[in-house]
């Protein structure tokens, strides 16, 4: 174990042992396949394929089915993909290093990181060539080694098994059948710095995915794992200088005195107090920094981890467009997830042995899903196969989104696929959660529920979250997957969390009284299409075609009527509210101030054109003239109806002139 000692102790009198002096690690040769493209490999590099019967895969740099990928491992990187040989295939794949000498370094060390995944039928074979035999440095069968987010790095002290050879060599091998891939990068062979400390792993504190507190605690704790590298032991009574920064902030030093001998390989754990002050809005990132005296190495002396989620302010978009993108079913938490959104790790997909697929990232056509994205067609969008039975529902959660950054209205939009009809049998409704951070994570259960379309088109949804009473909070899109038809698949695009002014207009009613004029939109930018509160608004210059296009029950006579922008000056049960004109007349109860400018209810001339076709619409248009700058005046309709009230209101259209 290290002895702590506090910062307050003066470096003069603490005892320290330089162990050394020597060349810092030397690098035989370093391959990330960043050369490598296809088929072709690395200069030096080669592959064999041995004897098998049918399709056999082969190493390859362009990852060709679109696996997810995390750092440290970086496109392009070697793949044997078993899968994209295909069902029924035997593969027996082998890739070779260039040789190198290992006759003039004292300790010779290979590090690689890697992804394996497989079924369980999978092995995979690292060797090292001695100039005579080839020696076995890793094998592994039977379990996966890391996952998309966390690749798996590996390393072994190769010196016996290369014998001092000049001519070493390395092979990697892999043999399946149709059984997912093996990934390798950053293969180093290098000979060891004789000091060399680095930090190993930071252990404390944890960065929660599912914590939106975007403070430090005031007393909070770190601990550290380092560990010696160096061919040299590090003896009792040296001193370790350990540096804590928080957002790139010196926030303290300790000092670890080594009580015992550690040799290469060996972990040295430390633990120590940052001070009360560290607490502030905003830190998230812990950097851990070791200095000691002699150190050859200090390219890893330093290692930084984010230990609180930042949380989100109103412009916070995510167009699920950055890969890795997910191309077949597994676990949830192996899906690479944009930063800072989570497949629910407790929900009915992450149940241990219930290989159901969760929300996953795709961006290419899903067969009963979208074909393309919403953004631009060729980009990604989050996706739910409905495919085969599981327990409970299956949940995404958004990033931590702070309320209080909404002056008027906390609103979150983003585009919902589902071809289901609603209402259909087994239909899979998304259903939207809230998780209040405020009162530690409680759910708001159902606070909406949202069915297909019953075509296979993208539709906007809007949320109004003023009436969630909480400072922090995270979305939660809540389905299932229960073997339901192929139209039950969901996908979601294009999530956005903004502020909406108050809109007091009335909404368009679709299938009663619409009223829309060159592409009008109110004023949060949304088109008539969504539906929501008015009032709209269109600017048009001379020359324009000024387009009345309006709808409602086929055959219906509509009256349009003009004045000032006057939202609900006048508001009718069942039939709508008036957003033009004066103040109210007392006599009539209607607002003063208001022009007829048409009215189907009267034959001939220019108002037999205000009657709705057979269709339910109709459509006029007029050449706009050389008019004064401004605005022209803001339009509304009543449209009479064979249900209801025999009348309603359509949403209201200011237009100006530009």
């Amino acid at each position: 174990m290290g002895l702590r000692k506090s910062c307050i102790v003066v470096l003069g009198v603490c005892l320290l042992i330089v162990l050394g002096t020597g060349l810092q690690a030397q690098t035989v040769f370093f391959e990330d396949f960043s050369s490598a493209s296809g088929t072709t490999p690395p200069t030096g590099w080669s592959s064999v394929v041995g004897v098998t019967t049918g399709a056999t895969a082969q190493w390859r740099y362009d990852n060709p089915q679109g696996n997810p990928i995390a750092s440290p491992i970086i496109a392009p990187f070697a793949i044997c993909d078993s899968d994209f040989a295909g069902g029924g295939s035997t593969t027996n794949s082998t890739l070779f290093s260039p040789p190198f000498d290992a006759s003039t370094q004292t300790q010779i060390k290979l590090e690689f990181d890697q992804y394996f995944r497989d079924l369980g039928a999978s092995t995979i074979l690292v060797e090292a060539f001695d100039g005579a035999v080839w020696n076995l440095v890793y094998s592994h069968t039977g379990s996966p080694a890391g996952s998309p987010t966390l690749p798996d790095s590996q390393s072994f002290d190769i010196t016996a098994l290369a014998a001092g050879a000049t001519n070493a060599q390395l092979r990697f091998n892999y043999t399946a059948g149709f059984d997912w891939h093996w990934m390798v990068d950053n293969v180093h062979v290098f000979e060891p710095a004789l000091i060399d400390v680095t930090v190993l792993s930071i252990d404390n504190p944890i960065f929660d995915p599912e914590d939106c507190n975007p403070i430090l605690n005031p007393t909070e704790t770190v601990s550290v794992s380092l560990q010696t590298n160096g061919s040299l032991p590090i003896g009792p009574g040296n001193v370790i200088q350990v540096e804590a920064y928080i957002d790139n902030v010196l926030v303290q030093t300790d000092f670890l005195i080594t009580a015992q001998q550690y040799v290469q390989g060996d972990v040295i754990p430390f633990t120590f107090a940052l001070p009360v002050a560290t607490g502030s809005p905003g830190a998230n990132v812990l950097s851990v920094k070791v200095v000691l005296t002699g150190d050859q190495e200090p390219g890893n002396d330093s290692m930084s981890v984010l230990i609180h989620q930042p949380v989100q302010d109103v412009g916070y978009t995510e167009n699920f467009d950055t890969p890795p993108f997910n191309t077949g079913v597994g676990f949830p938490n192996n899906f690479s997830v944009p930063s800072f959104w989570l497949n629910d790790p407790n929900d009915g997909a992450s149940v241990a042995g219930n290989a159901i697929q969760g929300w996953a990232p795709r961006n290419s056509p899903t067969g009963s899903g979208p074909a393309n994205d919403h953004t631009s067609g060729s980009g990604g969008f989050m996706y739910l196969e409905d495919s085969a039975s599981q327990p409970g529902d299956v949940a995404l959660m958004s990033p931590c989104l702070n309320i209080l950054s909404a002056a008027s209205l906390p609103t979150v939009t983003f585009w919902f696929y589902s071809a289901a009809s609603p209402g259909a049998a087994n239909e899979n409704v998304l259903t939207i959660d809230i998780i209040d951070e405020d009162l530690g994570g409680m759910d708001i259960l159902g606070f909406a529920t949202i069915s297909g379309n019953g075509n296979n088109e993208w539709t906007r949804v809007s949320l109004d979250l003023s009436t969630i009473f909480a400072s922090k909070a995270r979305i939660v899109f809540r389905a299932n997957n229960d073997n339901g038809t192929d139209s039950n698949d969901l996908a979601i695009d294009d999530f956005s969390f903004v502020n909406r002014l108050p809109t007091l207009g009335q909404a368009p009613q679709p299938g009663l009284s619409v009223l829309e004029i060159n592409n009008a939109q109110n004023i949060n930018g949304d088109p008539l299409a969504f539906g929501l509160n008015g009032p709209y608004f269109t600017t048009v210059t001379e020359g324009d075609i000024l387009t009345f296009a309006m709808s409602g029950e086929p055959l219906q006579p509509i009256i349009l009527f003009a004045g000032a922008l006057n939202p609900n000056v006048a508001n009718f049960p069942g039939v709508g509210q008036i957003d033009v004109g004066g103040p109210i007349n007392m006599g009539s109860g209607l607002p003063t101030s208001i022009f007829v400018l048409a009215d189907g209810t009267v034959l001939g001339g220019f108002n037999s054109f205000f009657v709705l076709a057979a269709n339910g619409e109709a459509n006029i248009g007029f050449s706009v003239p050389n008019l004064p700058i401004g605005v022209l005046s803001t339009f509304q309709c009543a449209m009479f109806t064979m249900t209801g009230s025999g009348l309603a209101l359509s949403n209201c259209v200011e237009v100006t002139v530009q």
